[in-house]
């Protein structure tokens, strides 16, 4: 690949994201290439890289949302200096390509007191549970009203470091990309699962979604990852 990057791990990460895509695009147009083989680099660099976690060790199991993340942290220590998280740089293509400014904000309804935040994600997360009970209740709603539904049913404390009474209030929140289905447990049966699919579509209409968009602002979903850990 390319060195106007900085390597990350040795061997570097990026490199061997390059490696494998480059194999199976090859294997895509070509069906004598085989590009079915164990992503022994990638494993090394993460595991190297990160050995505060326990990722990417043989014979275990992850999630998808969390291979995901390291490789969204990988891509931004490789084409940026910046440390944080919160990069505005439009080199980096971890956060030009799929990361949003999110800004959540909560009005009191009891003290009236108004705060604000604003982070960096990647994510989207929706609870698979609250998805699949929406959908039941709510059999004629579409994707993205259904995502609403269960995003309304949200709350966050009023804030005590603005003077707040830290009574539960529904928030007020902007965009995201990736969709995180987060499930209760790894273990769901065919019917939970099938019963969440049932809600799912590929076509969002995110000005249902979010203040401050029009209706009709419409985006298809083409990343979806899911997760077993209810803390992510």
């Amino acid at each position: 690949m390319s060195s106007s990057h900085v390597h990350v791990g040795n061997p570097c990460a990026v490199c061997a994201l390059y490696d494998a895509f480059t194999a199976l695009s090859k294997a895509s147009t070509n069906t004598e290439v085989d590009a079915a083989s164990a992503p022994s680099c990638w494993r090394i660099t993460p595991t190297d890289f990160y050995p505060y976690i326990n990722y990417f060790r043989e014979a275990e199991m992850n999630d998808t949302y969390e291979v995901l993340s390291i490789i969204f942290d990988c891509l931004h220590r490789s084409f940026t200096p910046c440390s944080g998280w919160d990069c505005v740089d439009c080199a980096c293509i971890a956060h030009t390509v799929f990361a949003m400014k999110i800004f959540e904000e909560v009005k009191c309804w009891r003290c009236s007191v108004e705060s604000k935040q604003q982070c960096t994600s990647f994510f989207h997360q929706i609870s698979a549970s609250d998805l699949r009970t929406m959908k039941i209740n709510n059999n004629d709603c579409s994707f993205d009203e259904l995502i609403k539904l269960v995003e309304m049913n949200r709350q966050l404390a009023c804030d005590p470091m603005a003077d707040g009474c830290r009574e539960l209030n529904h928030v007020h929140r902007s965009l995201k990309k990736t969709l995180l289905l987060g499930w209760l447990s790894t273990c769901e049966s065919a019917d939970n699962v099938s019963a969440t699919l049932k809600a799912l579509t590929t076509e969002i209409d995110i000005g249902v979604l979010y203040h401050g968009l029009e209706p009709g602002n419409k985006h298809y979903l083409v990343s979806m990852v899911c997760s077993d850990n209810p803390e992510n």
